[in-house]
């Protein structure tokens, strides 16, 4: 009877964690209603008033340059959501109905990416989106943009340095897209290389250092066991000095004719 109650104590507790589970999976949100006038847009929409005036000047001007010289269009969302904090897969799926509302696909070459920022009203949930087109896909695929949400947006986001992080990954984008029409953006970027390019070498000149002491040391225990007399130090101008100095002081005697200092 024991057993009985406690596999029904299990059942229930299962049940409830599974009604528990869906009520915290919440509804997509309903994109915003005022969406840029036209799919011909790139530009910021800062709904969640992440960035400040002058950076939103900047982005804009950039993504109007990019979108005249490449067609191309970079459209940036930033957006709260209430008390809701969207995960990954609800903010993916948000973005992707936000591309469709607000039409951002052009009819004929769908080349458009949509960077969509969510953040709920307290600031303490993020999550990037960076959405592309059919176009889009083939220039900046998954790999590059997981390598460009952690080298520009997180950091800047963990340090709430969040319009670092939305106008960096945005330049991130437009460098990149420029890149690939072979065009030249006339604004100097905020990173001093390519974007997309591994963090620095210092991390790659360790590794060597450390390689080369292994081998070393790997070398030194070899010849060490086929001569166990030998030493490195021994080839020291000043030890080899000494060495020669003392060995003919020793065998000096001999070569006198005298044996332990007596004739």
């Amino acid at each position: 009877m024991k057993i009985f109650n406690f596999l029904i104590f299990v059942v229930v507790l299962s049940l409830l964690s599974v009604v528990s589970g869906a009520s915290q999976t919440l509804p997509v949100p309903v994109p915003p209603t005022q969406g840029p006038s036209s799919s011909d847009f790139s530009g910021v929409v800062d709904y969640a008033h992440l960035i400040d005036t002058v950076h939103t000047d900047q982005l804009n001007s950039l993504l109007r340059e990019l979108k005249q010289k490449t067609t191309a269009s970079i459209v940036v969302l930033t957006t709260e959501t209430g008390s809701q904090k969207l995960d990954r897969t609800q903010a993916e799926a948000y973005a992707s109905l936000i591309y469709k509302e607000w039409n951002l696909a052009n009819v004929t070459v769908d080349n458009t990416v949509l960077f969509l920022v969510t953040t709920d009203e307290s600031h303490q949930t993020f999550q990037s989106v960076i959405y592309r087109g059919k176009i889009m896909k083939e220039i900046i695929d998954n790999l590059k943009v997981e390598r460009l949400i952690d080298k520009f947006f997180t950091p800047a986001i963990e340090q709430k340095e969040y319009f670092k992080g939305i106008y960096e990954t945005t330049w991130a984008l437009a460098y990149i897209v420029a890149q690939v029409y072979q065009k030249t953006l006339s604004p100097k970027p905020p990173f001093e290389s390519d974007p997309l390019a591994e963090p620095g070498g210092s991390a790659n000149t360790a590794l060597w250092i450390i390689g080369l002491v292994i081998l070393i040391a790997f070398v030194y225990h070899r010849v060490k066991r086929a001569n166990p007399e030998f030493s490195w130090l021994s080839w020291l101008p000043g030890r080899r000095t000494r060495a020669i100095a003392q060995d003919a002081s020793w065998r000096g005697a001999f070569e006198r004719g005298y044996f332990g200092g007596l004739k």
